[in-house]
């Protein structure tokens, strides 16, 4: 700010001049006290303080006080200082300090005063602020146990570590640097030295370290912590550390705790999938080859099922400890969410394999759980690092990739990682996307294959059967997309529409035909409308929608279903619906090892045998024994048979023959649209 001076006698442009330099107001009096001018000092309004005025810019309550100082001064001829509170423009009041000074002539006697007006304020809110932070850090050196590190570089004086002796006992007093490192664990002193020599300390001159002391007579150890900074001396190298010293033993052993946690499986006590990120950073960091394999276990769940969910962590910590006994060395086995993670230093497409025969062989033994003995297999993923993936995010894909891949094989398969499986993975999501839109568009529909009476080819139900009438490709059959709707979200949504519109096409078949003439139709379920959602209540609410008997419903399950899903869960829902009426097939019957089993475990009344063992019945005595069981079986759990796959009328004969009540294949019916059912049927009627 620049101030025009001229015009003003030498004394004025002096007192204005120090009030701009010194921030301070300046004032003049003549010899009977009354202002003169004043530099610097205004009311609250803004104005200058005048010989009118500068009552208004005092406290009320501290004018009489001032008047007396002033009175006195005034009377005597001698300096005087005070202080009041003056009135800021926001109303409220700030403390001023003011000093005055008689200016005398050659007689001796008082022809003017100066002085200064000084807003100290910021000074007592400072100094407020200073004791305020001196009684805090009391009180948090109190309530921390801390004690004060300072440490004169120069002499090696050290003050304060004798609060260490609030949690060992000391021999001596710590009055220096080299009594400090008696006490300090020798894997420590390094932290402790490295502060003076600015080893361990940031470039800020700031340092944090944590360091064990040995209790010299009991040899117990405790945690403490150093905070702290170099304070210099000018442009001189710093010449002590000046900082605080607590004890942390309880909170390092909690961190420690928790850590340990963060990186390990709570039900196995095996290391998680942070630890395996972790390793295969540092492998990396240090340019070293690895492979990461993600290990399925075949079998796992059924043992827990069969024994108690706490013996399939059993089993896992066992594989783990089978697995540890034949590798060589410091691989890391860990538990990622379903599965097991191996990770191998240092291996290479040529040694890996050997490994995973190493892994698969440790799991040829059977497995001691109970009373009882348990046989497990593996599927094995591997993904190498750098080759197919730098970091653990990319590195756990692949070997995922490779996983699916292998679990789609026989047990015991592995399976290397290739740059094709992400290809396919980017394809499934594609399609997975087109999928959403479908569904979205209405382009899935429902098309219905006959299943006939074998003795006289009456039409009695209808299979319902999903078909996607793609706007490019056409009508897809399931081959071209339900293996990704069944790993989909969209497969409850896109099974609850198939719940309904079978009820509703069903219903519009049946509407004029007579009740002896109705004709059930069959539908499948997905395996995660069982494992998410209400599907009873969806079925029964459908049924009561198009007013549809429930003996006309039939509900179809395969095995697969039933081993994806908790047992507990499917026996409840399809008991609930054979009680209300509903059929219930098991589908692909014979071609799963669990098949007999099931009969005893579920509300099962129609077998379907599978066209695995229908096709070459002619031919096949294996096959035509097989269907012969099933049909024994059928008869003596007294539930009704249908034959799939069946496409020439020899075929239909012999199963009619061998008892069989019912088939469906191509000989009746390709799976076909509503309209042409409909005509379908009214030929037959015809």
């Amino acid at each position: 700010m620049n101030i025009n001076y001229a015009g003003l006698a030498e004394g004025d442009r002096v007192s204005l001049a120090v009030a701009e330099l010194s921030r301070i107001c300046v004032w003049r009096a003549d010899a009977n006290g009354v202002l003169r001018d004043t530099h610097g000092w205004h009311t609250a309004d803004g104005n200058h303080v005048t010989a009118e005025n500068w009552p208004a810019a005092i406290h009320p309550e501290d004018l009489a006080g001032l008047f007396e100082i002033w009175s006195v001064a005034l009377k005597d001829g001698t300096p005087f200082d005070l202080r009041f509170r003056g009135k800021q423009a926001d109303g409220s009041y700030h403390a001023y300090k003011a000093h005055g000074l008689p200016l005398c002539g050659a007689s001796g006697a008082v022809e003017e005063w100066i002085g200064v007006v000084e807003n100290i304020q910021c000074e007592l809110d400072a100094a407020a602020t200073a004791r305020m932070a001196e009684e805090r850090l009391r009180l948090a050196l109190q309530g921390g146990s801390y004690g004060v590190w300072d440490h004169d570089l120069r002499t090696g004086e050290l003050w304060g570590a004798n609060s260490i002796s609030q949690f060992i006992q000391l021999d001596k007093p710590v009055t220096t640097l080299d009594d400090l490192l008696a006490i300090v664990h020798h894997e420590d002193r390094h932290l402790i030295t490295g502060i003076a020599s600015h080893e361990s300390v940031q470039a800020d001159m700031h340092f944090c370290h944590e360091f064990r002391v040995v209790d010299p007579r009991t040899q117990s150890v405790r945690w403490m912590e150093a905070i702290g900074t170099l304070i210099a001396d000018g442009l001189n190298p710093p010449a002590r550390s000046l900082g605080l010293i607590r004890e942390v033993t309880e909170k390092k052993i909690q961190r420690q705790r928790l850590e340990y946690e963060a990186r390990h499986d709570p039900l196995t006590g095996l290391p998680n999938w942070r630890s395996v990120t972790a390793e295969l950073l540092a492998l990396s960091s240090a340019k070293r080859s690895a492979a990461l394999m993600l290990v399925w276990i075949d079998g796992l769940r059924e043992a827990g099922e069969l024994y108690a969910n706490n013996r399939g962590w059993t089993l896992l910590r066992e594989v783990a400890t089978r697995f540890r006994s034949v590798l060589p060395g410091d691989e890391m086995i860990a538990r990622t969410s379903t599965e097991l993670a191996v990770v191998v230093p240092d291996a290479t497409h040529e040694t890996i394999g050997a490994v995973a025969e190493l892994l698969q062989d440790a799991l040829e033994g059977p497995f001691e759980i109970g009373e009882g003995q348990v046989a497990l297999s593996a599927h094995i993923g591997i993904a190498l690092l750098p080759d197919h993936g730098l970091v653990g995010s990319d590195l756990l894909l692949s070997a995922d990739l490779a996983l699916s891949k292998a679990k789609s094989g026989l047990n015991g398969t592995t399976c290397l990682f290739k740059p094709a499986l992400r290809d396919d993975a980017r394809q499934e999501h594609d399609l997975n996307a087109d999928i959403r839109r479908a569904v979205r568009a209405g382009e899935f529909e429902l098309f219905y294959q006959p299943q006939v009476r074998l003795d006289d080819g009456r039409i009695v139900g209808l299979e319902a059967l999903l078909r996607w009438r793609h706007p490019e490709k056409g009508v897809l059959a399931p081959a071209a997309f339900l293996s990704v709707v069944k790993k989909s979200p969209i497969a409850s949504h896109l099974g609850d529409w198939v719940i309904d519109r079978a009820a509703a096409d069903i219903a519009a078949l049946n509407r004029h035909r007579p009740a002896c003439d109705q004709i059930r139709v069959a539908v499948n379920l997905f395996s995660r409308q069982f494992a998410h959602g209400d599907v009873a209540s969806t079925i029964e609410r459908a049924l009561a929608t198009h007013h549809v008997a429930p003996h006309l419903y039939e509900i179809e399950v395969t095995e697969r279903v039933i081993l994806r899903n908790d047992d507990d869960t499917i026996r409840s829902t399809l008991t609930r619906l054979r009680d209300h009426g509903c059929p219930v097939a098991f589908d692909d019957f014979g071609t799963g090892y669990a098949s007999l089993s099931m009969l005893k475990k579920f509300p099962i009344t129609r077998l379907k045998i599978d066209r695995e063992f229908v096709e070459h019945l002619e031919r096949s005595k294996e096959d035509g024994a097989i269907v012969d069981a099933v049909l024994f079986l059928g008869r003596t759990f007294g539930l009704s048979i249908t034959a799939e796959g069946i496409e020439s009328q020899k075929l239909a004969t012999i199963l009619r023959d061998r008892g069989c009540e019912e088939g469906q294949g191509y000989l009746f019916g390709r799976p076909m649209p509503l309209n042409e059912i409909h005509t379908l049927l009214n030929t037959v009627a015809a």
